[in-house]
């Protein structure tokens, strides 16, 4: 239902970003790698540090299940068909990425659950206890890959730091300036964000043109003229069925270019790697600054306003 409803709601993005780019370039053709590594080891690696307790389990699993799949239990056949085809697509799909594991996750937890030593009745205690001290070491480091962080509260500071922004319920849009918030302002009620990077050149061998319909747009082209005035829009009307995702990505050849793009937006708030804290002096008019977190600050517009509405009730649902 959702391939066939944006099929007909967005059927340009949907052949051009879903089919041509997605399935055609990054799945089946030579897209540029992240990692030099083969196939298997890339996942293997990246399984190990994601959750060494769940591959080691299913790893002890793996005779007593294929010997159930040879003896044709239903369940473990079914199992045995998901693993197969969610890893033969794993290695099948050209791009490597670690997100695409989780497929295979769910079903190596039941084979790990199922068919696991620890499982039989005689050896219930021993499983409780390797399970309870398993748990205790994840939960003891949060901020590892596979660490668990009950209780810990937001473990990322950029996204603490900005959750608290949000919760000032302030009506200017936020620029992020090599954001390192994971995309967690994303999720948060800002009147508007955007992404700046700063990236001398810009190169992209997709069908989809981001950089011609405006959603990727440079820095000093973006602080010439607004939105508003830019024919570009209606292109990305016909396009995306709205204008929503105009200029959300913002690129910079220098800081410099960062610079002119403060300078233009007297309405807007900025956060900022501390390499930009000279800026400060400068914009004092227009801006001011508040600490953001280790190597972070926040530029904070001067006209900006409280706004009404349940903003704040909202920032604190995220969390």
């Amino acid at each position: 239902p959702w391939h066939l409803y944006h099929l007909v709601a967005h059927s340009q993005w949907f052949w051009a970003e879903y089919v041509r780019d997605e399935i055609l370039f990054w799945g089946a053709g030579r897209p540029p790698q992240t990692s030099a590594e083969p196939h298997v080891w890339f996942y293997l690696r990246r399984l190990a540090a994601l959750d060494p307790v769940l591959l080691a389990a299913f790893a002890v699993s793996l005779p007593a299940f294929a010997s159930a799949v040879r003896k044709g239990d239903p369940g473990a056949r079914i199992l045995a068909a998901w693993l197969a085809a969610a890893g033969a697509s794993l290695l099948a799909f050209q791009y490597r990425n670690a997100s695409y594991l989780l497929p295979l996750v769910p079903a190596m937890a039941i084979v790990a659950a199922a068919w696991n030593p620890l499982a039989a009745r005689r050896a219930g205690r021993a499983a409780v206890f390797v399970l309870a001290a398993a748990a205790a070491v994840k939960a003891s480091r949060p901020l590892e890959p596979w660490g668990l962080p009950y209780g810990r509260g937001m473990t990322n500071p950029a996204g603490k730091a900005l959750r608290d922004l949000c919760l000032q319920n302030r009506n200017a849009e936020l620029i992020l300036v090599e954001p390192d918030d994971e995309f967690v302002s994303a999720v948060l009620p800002f009147p508007r964000v955007r992404y700046c990077y700063l990236q001398p050149e810009y190169r992209d061998r997709r069908s989809l043109d981001f950089r011609a319909l405006k959603i990727v747009a440079g820095a000093d082209e973006f602080a010439a003229g607004r939105p508003e005035a830019d024919p570009a829009l209606d292109r990305l009307q016909a396009w995306n069925g709205n204008r929503l995702p105009y200029a959300t990505t913002l690129l910079a050849a220098s800081a410099g270019e960062v610079a002119r793009l403060i300078q233009a937006s007297p309405q807007t708030d900025f956060y900022l790697p501390e390499v930009f804290e000279p800026l400060v002096a400068e914009l004092a008019r227009t801006h001011f600054a508040l600490r953001a977190g280790p190597g972070r600050f926040f530029l904070l517009s001067s006209s900006a306003r409280p706004r009404p509405g349940p903003g704040p009730a909202l920032c604190r649902l995220t969390e």
